[in-house]
Formats: structure tokens, sequence, C-alpha cells
């Protein structure tokens, strides 16, 4: 039918028809705008909430892991301290004492029989059997006992002392420690 038509005419109607086409393309276009902006609105705000809710999470989480960092390096600290403190505490072993005493028996008293106990980790008092040659070399060991830090005071076996050479005698030496 178009072909009926004069040129001119043609060209006007066929200019019409895009121009049409055009502005309901243009239309479509301006209303499905529109409704997307309407339906992008209530997800915008409601994402900005959100933002608003995540940064103060955010921020607690922060704050959270400080806590966790504090109480981590805290928990170092303590360790260290504990790992000092286990390396400086004298640990007091049965050869220790037995040492301390044959030391402080020198050559004047022959020990026979040394007697420690450990009660609750704890030394109980010293059963010590030994011969002396003399009775000064007792009273001098007995003392020399005496004064020593680790050990308490020692009572003097009144029979013993009634012999004058070759004393046996045995003593219960107290175990001092702090």
């Amino acid at each position: 039918m178009i072909n009926l038509l004069p040129p001119f005419a043609r060209k006007q109607i066929t200019h019409e028809y895009w121009v049409r086409v055009m502005a309901v393309g243009f239309f479509a276009w301006a209303v499905a705008s529109v409704m997307v902006t309407i339906m992008l609105v209530p997800v915008y705000g409601m994402l900005a909430d959100e933002k608003g809710v995540l940064s103060q999470k955010v921020g607690d989480a922060a704050s959270i892991q400080g806590l966790i960092t504090e109480a981590n390096q805290t928990f170092v600290r303590a360790n260290r301290y504990a790992a000092v403190l286990a390396a400086s505490t004298e640990q007091y072993t049965p050869t220790f004492f037995t040492t301390e005493l044959e030391r402080i028996a020198d050559t004047t008293i022959q020990i026979e029989d040394i007697v420690l106990v450990y009660q609750d980790r704890k030394p109980r008092p010293i059963t010590l059997t030994a011969i002396s040659a003399t009775r000064q070399d007792l009273i001098a060991f007995l003392e020399a006992v005496q004064r020593h830090q680790y050990f308490g005071v020692v009572e003097m076996p009144l029979s013993s002392l009634a012999q004058s050479e070759d004393i046996r005698f045995s003593v219960e030496i107290p175990v001092v420690i702090e």
C-alpha cells in the first residue's frame, strides 16, 4: 500500500513511523527506569542501614580482636614468668643433702648411714648414723650442722658423749627449706 503513495508522502510517513517507534522506545525506557528506581530505593535504604550496623559490628570485632590480642600477650607473659619461676625454684635432691653432710663431716666423722625420706615432696628429718674419732669432733660436727642454712637444731646424743673415742652416734637432723 505504501507503494501507491507519492514519494514525498512516503518519506513523511516513514519519518513519522520512526519518530513514533523512537518515542515509544524512549517512553518504555523511561517507564522501566522509573520502575527500577522505585524498586531500588528501598534496597538502597536497607543497605545504608546495614552499612551502619555492619560498621558497628566491625568496630566491635576490632575491639574484641584487641582484647584477644591483649589476652594472648598476657598469657605469653604469664608463661614466661612461670618458666622463670620454675627455673629459679631450687630443687633439693637427696644427693644435695648427703653431699652437704659429707662436706661438713670432713675426715673427722665417718658416716655409716644416711636415711632421707620425702613426704608430700618435702624432706623429713634426716637420720644420720656415724662414728666420730673424738668427743670434740662430734660436738664440732653437730655445731657445724646446726650453723648450716638448710639444717635445723640437732639434739646431741648424751649417751654418745659419755665415750671419749670412736663414738658411734645416731642423730635426727631437721631439714629447713624456706
